[in-house]
């Protein structure tokens, strides 16, 4: 079964150091599960939505171990949060799936500190385990939790020195669409870049 939004909301008000950060925390992960259900709208493929919804709402759950008390990140570990916000899923007896799209969320893992941390040492790539999976290492593209929101323009050119993220990148844009961020710019009252 499926997790709940109120135990969703929950686990992140359990994890989050105050409400401050938690509103930031499950602001994104809110923008991030919209522009997920919107993208799953946009493909021929069947998409369990409570799954691509659940999994978009937690997906971030891990940044809460890396963060102090004004929401600024620790950002020499960040690349852990995936690994961390499954383990605590894990942890808390979360579907797998939902725990398995968390993990690999990210566009990639595979600096020195992530391969010495894996239990294997290997590097890790975050390929996606499903189409839901997918689509959320998609959306999440589109909004940072500094609060902003990622326009296409800034992405191409953030990615123009990275090109296996920005060819993933592009593949996701011609499968899932490109999404009109100005109703969730608006909504949010979250500028963008």
């Amino acid at each position: 079964m499926i997790i709940s939004k109120a135990d969703i909301l929950a686990l992140h008000k359990k994890y989050a150091r105050n409400d401050v950060v938690y509103t930031r925390f499950v602001d994104h992960c809110k923008i991030v599960a919209e522009i997920s259900l919107w993208c799953a709208k946009n493909v021929d493929e069947d998409i369990d939505e409570e799954l691509l919804e659940a999994a978009a709402l937690l997906h971030d759950i891990g940044s809460y171990m890396l963060c102090n008390e004004e929401g600024s990140i620790d950002t020499q570990y960040y690349q852990l949060h995936g690994l961390f916000g499954a383990s605590l899923l894990e942890a808390e007896g979360v579907d797998k799936r939902i725990c398995d799209i968390v993990r690999s969320h990210q566009f990639s893992i595979n600096t020195p500190k992530i391969i010495a941390f894996t239990e294997d040492h290997s590097p890790r790539t975050s390929k996606p385990v499903s189409v839901e999976a997918e689509i959320v290492q998609y959306a999440d593209r589109f909004h940072s939790k500094q609060p902003i929101f990622n326009s296409d323009s800034f992405l191409m050119s953030f990615l123009e020195e990275l090109p296996d993220r920005k060819k993933r990148y592009l593949d996701y844009k011609t499968k899932f669409g490109l999404p009109d961020l100005n109703p969730l710019i608006k909504k949010y009252n979250h500028p963008a870049r």
